[in-house]
């Protein structure tokens, strides 16, 4: 394009704006330049340029093109379409809101989640809000509960079922008399189990199927009980040998469990100990917290008085654990002079108590070998399972607290929530 008609389409600007008593901003000036440079349009590489970026915008979002004349005007136009996709993401996710939040199991707060979602979906810009991404989150909370509430209750049904029929099925094998009436009995037992509501719908036909099975197994039984009690010493004596070999079985796996010197669990041990804790931690909510205790100094005692002395000490110093650890919670030898304790509770203060307990226990007796008495002292530190995403977490943790006890002095037993003892 030839510079006199650029400065013609240029001095053409200015004089409509100054006639117009428009102002020659940037964007008053380009706007009207745009106007101005019409039938040079395609040959100015500016404007050009600004025409082919609009139709390729406009055509990416299937929308008829308009006119653009400046730079600002295709800006304008590119937040408004920015805007639109977000409110239509937002809509999707809104739509899709009851289904995200409802219950995998139990129903109890279908109610409370159409709530909320009518509320949301009357005005979806309130899903951004605190008080109802707070909401949202307690009912997915209060969801997740039931849901486990109701696989507690289901799983104890089960066991009430199967303890009934395991019973009635041991009778019937060795039992004489009047089948109806055992089955009337059954059927009292089977109404008197108190099954949860929960369970009630799904096990009705279970029930009738294991009535209907017994009632078939007692009149099938009828014949042939004569060969039943007559192979009875048999069957007792064979019972017998499997008894005998699972006892054997059961004496070696503890074996092989249990640490040749102190007689507390060993390291392998401890590893199938805790994640059956960690099942029942996941499923159940059983929380528990894990210890990790170190004998102070006690390298200066086998240097000083030799291994056969640290043994004892050792062996002691777990039998006071032992001794200390309520059943159902756990003593290992985890290596060395170092032993984990794992303790199942429901009140934190079960677990401080039980530090306290054996701090004191340990440090106010005295360790005998031979003629020589020694005072032990111990360094701890102690996790709670529940504070952390995984157990091995809390593990470390646990060992970390007591690497930083000894660090801190020794004699003393560091927690994850900052008490100390």
């Amino acid at each position: 394009m030839q510079t006199e008609n650029l400065l013609d389409i240029v001095k053409a600007t200015l004089r409509t704006l100054q006639k117009q008593n428009i102002s020659a901003t940037p964007n008053h000036y380009a706007k009207e330049f745009s106007r101005q440079a019409a039938k040079w349009r395609d040959k100015i590489g500016e404007l050009k340029e600004l025409d082919t970026l609009s139709s390729e915008v406009f055509t990416a979002h299937h929308i008829k093109n308009k006119k653009i004349d400046t730079y600002y005007e295709l800006t304008k136009e590119l937040i408004k379409l920015s805007k639109v996709k977000k409110l239509s993401n937002l809509d999707y996710f809104v739509s899709s809101l009851e289904e995200l939040i409802s219950p995998s199991i139990d129903h109890k707060i279908d109610e409370k989640i159409k709530k909320i979602v009518n509320q949301i979906k009357d005005s979806p810009d309130d899903i951004l809000e605190k008080r109802t991404i707070d909401k949202l989150k307690i009912i997915s909370k209060e969801r997740i509960e039931q849901d486990r509430q109701v696989i507690k209750d289901k799983t104890s049904d089960i066991v009430k079922l199967t303890q009934l029929m395991a019973k009635y099925f041991d009778r019937s094998l060795i039992q004489s008399g009047n089948s109806l009436q055992e089955i009337n009995k059954i059927k009292k037992e089977l109404d008197e189990l108190e099954l949860s509501s929960t369970s009630r719908r799904e096990l009705l036909l279970l029930q009738n199927k294991l009535i209907d099975t017994i009632y078939e197994l007692g009149h099938n039984l009828k014949s042939s009980q004569e060969e039943l009690i007559e192979n009875q010493s048999k069957f007792a004596t064979m019972q017998d040998h499997i008894e005998k070999l699972q006892q054997d079985l059961h004496n070696v796996k503890k074996q092989n469990n249990i640490d040749f010197l102190t007689g507390v669990l060993n390291r392998r041990a401890y590893d199938v100990e805790i994640e059956k804790l960690e099942n029942q931690y996941q499923i159940f909510n059983n929380k528990y917290a894990i210890i990790f205790i170190d004998i102070d100094n006690f390298k200066i005692i086998n240097d000083n008085h030799g291994h056969e002395c640290g043994d004892t000490i050792l062996k002691t110093f777990a039998n006071l654990l032992n001794a200390l650890t309520r059943e159902g919670d756990i003593i290992v030898r985890y290596g060395g002079e170092e032993f984990v304790s794992i303790i199942i509770y429901d009140d934190i203060e079960e677990v401080k108590k039980y530090a306290y307990r054996i701090k004191k226990i340990i440090e106010e007796n005295n360790f005998i070998y031979k003629d020589l008495k020694f005072k032990i002292t111990f360094s701890a530190g102690v996790a709670y399972r529940e504070k952390y995403d995984c157990y091995h977490t809390a593990v470390n943790n646990a060992d970390d607290l007591m690497y930083k006890a000894k660090k801190a002095g020794r004699e003393k037993i560091m927690f994850d929530d900052g008490f100390e003892i």
